[in-house]
């Protein structure tokens, strides 16, 4: 009867300890230097790296759980976020711009947060959906572009082609949670997106 009771004790602990461990990943975030906070997608996902460039742009990477794709790779979705300091009067179609031409991918879908299918909806962004390709290997990704005060910052949602499909709700998840702190009296009302 003591080796039972034991052994139901023991995984009571080790259900209550699995299930504080899935509750911190539904913790808020912070992005570090920003008034931002987000979700991450869940508990496949962490932070891999984290860096500071000689220009003084901030990378923070997450890296997500291998998928393995029909040939038998194992593919590491990722997520980056860049910050950088800009002036508080950056213009966010201007920025995006500068942006998109510094990462080259082939658009395929342009979105605002006025979107009824937003894929953020930080007031003060612009979000593409693209595609490239690296290594023989089609990439697609979703890049948004925001500004936030005087903090610009890029995130960029990137698989292959072929485990995209399980990975979007996941990016699409973490992208909608994104929220600020920082109060703004810019609106994306007073721009026009265009696909360039």
């Amino acid at each position: 009867m003591l080796t039972r009771l034991t052994v139901l004790l023991s995984l009571l602990f080790i259900i209550s300890i699995a299930a504080l461990t899935h509750v911190a990943y539904a913790q808020t975030q912070k992005l570090p230097k920003t008034k931002l906070a987000f979700d991450l997608p869940g508990a496949d996902w962490s932070l891999a790296d984290s860096m500071k460039t000689k220009t003084g742009m901030r990378i923070y990477s997450y890296k997500r759980a291998p998928i393995t794709d029909s040939e038998g790779r194992n593919i590491i979705p990722n997520i980056a976020c860049l910050i950088e300091k800009v002036p508080k009067e950056t213009d966010i179609v201007e920025y995006s711009a500068e942006k998109r031409g510094q990462v080259p991918f082939d658009v395929k879908e342009v979105y605002s947060s006025l979107d009824s299918n937003a894929v953020i909806h930080h007031p003060y962004a612009v979000a593409y959906k693209g595609t490239y390709t690296r290594d023989d290997l089609e990439h697609t990704v979703y890049v948004v572009h925001l500004i936030d005060e005087n903090w610009g910052v890029q995130i960029i949602c990137d698989a292959t082609t072929e485990v995209f499909p399980i990975c979007q709700p996941e990016f699409l998840k973490f992208l909608r949670s994104i929220r600020s702190s920082a109060k703004s009296n810019r609106t994306m009302e007073q721009h026009t997106v265009e696909e360039k």
